[in-house]
């Protein structure tokens, strides 16, 4: 919300500046009634084309720090990915090894007070996963 009303406040000060300079300077040039009128025009003209440019500026920095951070975060996301992969690939191995070497693993989770067995363990001891007893 903060970025929107920059900009936001950033065209309400444009414009009030514009205003009140743009009118002062085109007093000061002349007082002919018909030549104002036309300068009031061009005024206008010169308003929009500036104030278009203005508001096409700070929304563009607004999207180019909106894309990086994109970026930034689709870079951690690929990263996180890459990661999950390796993890997988190395529990594939591990239980490779396991099943080659005819060797289990197991670990003990003291805060759950459970016993947690790799497959391997299971078939060697003649179990399957949800019968692993759990320890007192």
């Amino acid at each position: 919300m903060k970025r929107p009303l920059i900009i936001a406040v950033a065209y309400l000060l444009f414009g009030i500046l514009w205003i009140y300079f743009s009118d002062l300077l085109v007093f000061q040039f002349t007082d002919d009634g018909e030549t104002i009128h036309r300068l009031q025009n061009y005024k206008g003209f010169a308003f929009v084309f500036l104030s278009t440019l203005l508001i096409f500026s700070l929304t563009y920095i607004l999207y180019r720090q909106v894309f990086n951070h994109q970026k930034m975060l689709q870079q951690k996301v690929d990263n996180i990915q890459e990661q999950n992969l390796r993890i997988l690939d190395n529990e594939e191995r591990l239980l490779q090894a396991e099943r080659v070497g005819k060797l289990g693993s197991w670990e003990y989770d003291p805060k759950e007070k459970k016993l947690i067995w790799s497959i391997i363990t299971a078939e060697i001891l003649e179990f399957t996963l949800e019968d692993v007893p759990t320890p007192c």
